[in-house]
């Protein structure tokens, strides 16, 4: 039997570092070897090694008898800075991950990651992940998606279905909750 995760969410460190100095949520402080992640006002997640080390990941899952995950950004996405500043990110963040895919061949699996917020950039974010870097599937972020019936949604879900690729689907928990 081979055992797969789908819920490990592997966070490189850059995007943790894009997010310090900003003034506006989220944004992200330095602190000892990690980060406070203010996501919102009452809302820090504190962000440690375990996050964005992979091959501390994968030496936990292994011992927990997992061989193999297929890892996303989880509830961190893109959607709220300026589309170029997401494009930008999301490619980087893309590149490293496709990169930690190679050196984890069979082990990790990473899904791309594209900044839902306007069509274009996602699809141009998308056709680079799948195309260039060989990624094998992208997850977008319910929150982002509230419009998804919305034509410029539509152009996107249709691209990944032309690239031929899984598209998973993050659910977020409702504000409040």
């Amino acid at each position: 039997m081979h055992v797969v995760d789908c819920q490990v969410h592997h966070q490189p460190r850059s995007y943790f570092e894009a997010h310090v100095g900003r003034r506006q949520f989220p944004f992200a402080e330095r602190r000892d070897d990690g980060y406070l992640f203010h996501r919102s006002a009452g809302d820090v997640v504190a962000v440690g090694r375990d996050m964005w080390d992979l091959e501390l990941q994968l030496e936990r899952l292994e011992r927990q008898g997992v061989d193999a995950v297929v890892s996303s950004m989880g509830g961190f996405g893109v959607d709220h800075l300026p589309v170029e500043q997401a494009i930008e990110l999301a490619q980087q963040l893309n590149d490293e991950r496709s990169q930690l895919e190679r050196q984890f061949a069979g082990r990790y699996y990473a899904l791309a990651l594209i900044p839902m917020h306007d069509a274009a950039a996602a699809i141009s974010t998308l056709d680079h992940a799948i195309e260039t870097l060989a990624m094998r599937g992208v997850l977008v972020r319910d929150a982002a998606e509230a419009q998804a019936a919305a034509a410029d949604r539509r152009a996107v879900y249709h691209r990944v279905a032309d690239l031929g690729v899984p598209l998973f689907v993050r659910p977020e928990r409702p504000p409040g909750s």
